[in-house]
């Protein structure tokens, strides 16, 4: 019985180390990612707006511009 629960405790942190792991490589880069993007859409707002440009966000229309 002693084995059992000392195998489930392992299994619990590997799991564990494995998220860590994944939400290293995979979530921090993701979110560090899309801030640049956010950021820089921003950024771009601003600077057309400074220039003069009138900056009008794009709306979901409802229309497939694929087909």
């Amino acid at each position: 019985m002693n084995e059992i629960n000392d195998d489930f405790v392992g299994d619990i942190r590997r799991l564990i180390f494995d998220l860590d792991k994944i939400e290293e490589e995979v979530f921090h880069p993701l979110h560090m990612c899309s801030t640049f993007v956010s950021n820089r859409f921003v950024d771009t707002a601003k600077e057309e707006r400074l220039s003069g440009v009138e900056f009008i966000p794009l709306k979901n229309t409802g229309v497939d511009t694929a087909s």
